[in-house]
């Protein structure tokens, strides 16, 4: 049974009209987005509050990372509300993600 699977996805990838990186590597771009807003939300004192206000833009692609950087605001310390930036890199093979926050108010 397991030859026949084998044998049928080598059939698979030997005849996709679809080029090889392709059918090696899906687009991990919204995953991607998606652990780096957690990674910004646990580091913020009220991520309930999080919302973001400025699109995710794409900053850098070397192949085996995309870098991202968008802005957000958040309830302050004091009750207010804060402004802050995040540029976050993340692998385009495996779910790791790293982030920088800074404080922009």
């Amino acid at each position: 049974m397991i030859l026949v699977v084998t044998i049928g996805l080598l059939g698979k990838l030997a005849f996709s009209n679809e080029p090889a990186s392709e059918l090696a590597m899906k687009d991990r771009r919204p995953e991607q987005q998606a652990d780096c807003e957690q990674l910004v939300k646990n580091k913020l004192l009220h991520p309930a509050s999080y919302k973001l206000t400025s699109p995710f833009t794409k900053t850098g692609d070397d192949g085996a990372q995309r870098t991202f950087a968008w802005t957000f605001t958040s309830r302050s310390k004091d009750g207010g509300t804060g402004r802050g930036s995040a540029v976050c890199k993340a692998s385009n093979h495996l779910p790791i993600a790293t982030i920088e926050v800074r404080q922009v108010e």
